[in-house]
């Protein structure tokens, strides 16, 4: 199930930057509108990559088991990865025309951040019950995705 929750984010980040690639082939943007689309393409790109090393990771532990430190540590670094590519979002600046889809992107990413602090903690504490309330948050990030592309889609229109 929780690699089920995974895919579907990793999905909705590829069409999101799919769109975002689209838009900055397009000839009626700015300077400033063309270079957060591409800026934002790349986010996806690597969100989605640290997204799916990580399940991978969660593959081989599922296969192999936890008991060795090694193994704990590049699962940590996995999620590490991810929060930091996740918290960089926010430094990208958007021009006002892509706010609100911005805006639910930076809520997915949001999701993201509290994922990765509770999968570290439960993972630590061995606490199963926090373990899955991390994974809760997959979906919710998957819904702001959803909803960033529908406000994105929206906003193209305008630019067209």
């Amino acid at each position: 199930m929780k690699k089920i929750k995974i895919k579907w984010f990793v999905i909705g980040i590829l069409v999101l930057c799919s769109i975002l690639l689209l838009c900055a082939s397009g000839q009626a943007v700015t300077n400033e509108e063309y270079t957060y689309t591409v800026t934002m393409a790349d986010h996806g790109n690597n969100i989605s990559l640290a997204m799916s090393n990580f399940s991978n990771m969660l593959k081989i532990v599922s296969e192999q088991g936890i008991d060795d430190t090694v193994m704990i540590a590049k699962l940590i670094t996995s999620v590490a990865s991810l929060d930091t590519i996740a918290g960089q979002a926010k430094d990208i600046p958007c021009p006002s025309v892509f706010k609100e889809s911005n805006k639910c992107y930076l809520q997915a990413m949001e999701c993201i951040h509290e994922f990765c602090d509770l999968f570290i903690r439960a993972l630590l504490n061995d606490d199963a019950d926090e373990m899955n309330e991390a994974f809760d948050l997959i979906p919710i990030a998957t819904k702001f995705i959803n909803q960033s592309l529908n406000l994105l889609e929206s906003e193209m229109d305008g630019l067209f």
